[in-house]
């Protein structure tokens, strides 16, 4: 199964196996586990559950939006 990642660095964006890799060396824009959070709301607790669980940063936005 190819995993939920998403690599960010300079001009290029690496999903998937290629971005779990970068997981180690690229770890402040790498996001993981993210398939959880899609169409959910900031405040809904199931988000603020898996908050504890996904190291990255999830930040609230306008109309409660993630």
């Amino acid at each position: 199964a190819t995993p939920s990642c998403v690599a960010f660095g300079g001009k290029s964006r690496i999903s998937g196996v290629g971005a779990r890799q970068k997981v180690n060396t690229n770890f402040a824009n790498t996001v993981i586990n993210f398939k959880q959070l899609l169409g959910r709301k900031f405040s809904d607790p199931y988000v603020q559950e898996l908050k504890k669980y996904i190291p990255s940063k999830i930040v609230q936005l306008e109309n409660d939006e993630i």
